[in-house]
């Protein structure tokens, strides 16, 4: 494909793409400690398990080493603490250090995307288009902002399936795709999924290059078996590793197999729909930018006319066309009705399909009068510009203030206010409203590792399933001030209706009465210190 179109110069295409990668670093690091606006639990989970396996090498629940994360007995695979650690030792505990990683990915999101458009298309120009669009897409921010394990695993994926592909013609690239498809399993469960259904199809349409090369099969084997073999140990020792897909799975549900089959097509199509893709997006929250879909409307036009390209090209797109349809399946088995996290691989394949369709439209463009030419690459502009503007608009004035609560916005605050008087009492009260508070907690006071460890073995471990317990000083249970109002040596920390200062205030007993406000003047907290 592409031999009829003009080479670009490669000093240009280089310094293109460096430009398009350095622009999408800058919009996935801008202002990341306070856009999304907080730590949601899963970050801080992982942020916490890395501070606890850099200080001891054990996890949050004392497991030395672990391949996976108990966490909320969501069991997450631990990869991305493992790679948070060296920056959670230089800069600290926080938002930077917990969310770098996914910044890192998405980057490399960028690199991946425009190495398989190339591969596919062999047209530079597509290719500088993916990276622009992938680094400006609303799905390809929002997932590189926060820790989000599926941006990590989508990278190793990508990056993976590129020097696979590639490998077919330089073949020590070829266990090093292998291996990097491999680690994405141990990145976020998807992929333990994901990866075996693109191997299978990267052997299928690979397997007369691949008859070519048997030499490299020991290396192939070698990397393979580096990710796979611990994979298998853990699941084989540890029953509730596979729990996670267990839950997720579509087909553990007591169904009948046509009822199964008719909710399998449904979900496999959502990923297609175009209100999906371009108006609605994910009914998650936390999985968008709000009022974004996956892609930005102008890029309709685009798609649309790259569908149209791929069915022009039915033999030359064949194995690009194979890939897109394969990548919907995992997802499509799990009981969300779309569910983006789950299947990011497929929008870096359609940004690539929008891509094709611009560099159609600039193709034929440039035959057109010079009015035309004018015209048409003015209004792109103006309308994708106008949306991008729109986003970071989203991103930097309205996410931060207006979202809080789908990412537990405001225990930070909290956490803060109780650091500073945590020593002058015996014992701590914080209400449960706030989903995992116990998390919290332990990241934002930066709660010694090697003392929870001894906290938990002191209460015989953790039972399954797990909730809300108490460690050190810290109880984690409703406060009810007609009771606790006489309780001593206490800090009470709870939302006004619990703490009314008219009633708390009267306690001949209170020491410390503070009312914890968010920076726009919004009350989070009361905290009552009674001695």
């Amino acid at each position: 494909m592409g031999s009829k179109h003009k080479v670009m110069k490669p000093q240009l295409f280089f310094l293109v793409a460096t430009i398009i990668i350095i622009a999408g670093f800058f919009v996935r690091i801008f202002w990341i400690e306070k856009s999304p606006p907080s730590l949601n639990w899963d970050e801080v989970s992982l942020g916490y398990n890395a501070y606890s396996i850099l200080k001891t090498g054990k996890d949050e629940f004392g497991t030395s080493w672990p391949l996976v994360l108990r966490s909320f007995d969501d069991y997450k695979p631990a990869l991305y603490s493992y790679l948070t650690i060296p920056f959670v030792k230089f800069y600290g505990l926080n938002e930077f250090s917990t969310r770098i990683v996914s910044v890192l990915s998405g980057t490399a999101i960028i690199i991946a995307a425009m190495l398989l458009a190339y591969y596919f298309f062999r047209r530079k120009l597509i290719s500088l288009i993916v990276g622009f669009l992938v680094a400006f897409s609303p799905w390809a921010i929002h997932f590189s902002r926060a820790a989000f394990e599926a941006n990590l695993g989508l990278a190793l994926f990508l990056l993976g399936l590129s020097f696979m592909f590639f490998g077919l013609k330089n073949r020590l690239l070829l266990p090093i795709g292998v291996f990097l498809a491999g680690l994405s399993m141990h990145s976020y469960i998807a992929y333990k999924l994901i990866t075996p259904f693109m191997l299978t199809a990267f052997i299928y349409i690979s397997r007369k290059e691949l008859l070519k090369i048997k030499t490299h099969v020991i290396s192939v084997a070698f990397a393979l078996a580096l990710v796979v073999i611990p994979l298998l140990i853990l699941h084989i020792t540890n029953s509730s590793a596979a729990s996670r897909l267990e839950t997720t799975t579509l087909f553990t549900a007591n169904k009948s197999p046509d009822v199964l089959i008719q909710q399998f097509i449904a979900h496999y199509l959502s990923y297609f729909s175009p209100a999906n893709l371009f108006v609605r997006g994910s009914p998650e929250p936390t999985q968008q930018i709000p009022g974004f879909g996956i892609l930005y409307p102008i890029e309709i036009v685009f798609f649309f006319l790259g569908i149209w390209y791929l069915f022009n090209h039915l033999k030359d797109c064949r194995n690009f066309i194979i890939i897109l349809l394969i990548l919907p399946i995992p997802a499509a088995m799990t009981w969300n009705w779309f569910y983006p996290a789950r299947v990011l691989p497929l929008f870096v394949f359609f940004n690539i399909i929008s891509a094709v369709g611009a560099a159609e439209i600039i193709r034929w463009t440039m035959k057109q009068n010079v009015l035309v030419k004018i015209i048409l690459p003015t209004t792109v502009f103006v309308l994708l510009t106008t949306e991008i503007l729109s986003l970071f608009t989203t991103l930097l004035f309205y996410l931060p203030y207006k979202e809080g609560g789908n990412w537990q916005s405001g225990m930070k605050e909290i956490l803060t206010e109780i650091t500073k008087y945590q020593n002058d009492y015996s014992h701590i009260v914080i209400e449960t409203r706030t989903a995992q508070p116990h998390i919290f907690t332990l990241f934002y006071t930066q709660y010694d590792p090697n003392l929870y460890h001894k906290n938990i073995a002191d209460m015989g471990g953790i039972p399954i399933p797990r909730k809300n317990f108490n460690f050190g000083k810290f109880e984690f249970r409703d406060v009810y001030w007609p009771t606790d109002q006489y309780d001593r040596d206490v800090l009470l920390i709870s939302p006004e209706s619990s703490l009314p200062i008219e009633k708390v205030s009267q306690n001949a007993n209170l020491k410390t009465l503070v009312i914890v406000k968010d920076k726009w003047g919004n009350t989070l907290a009361h905290i009552a210190g009674i001695k």
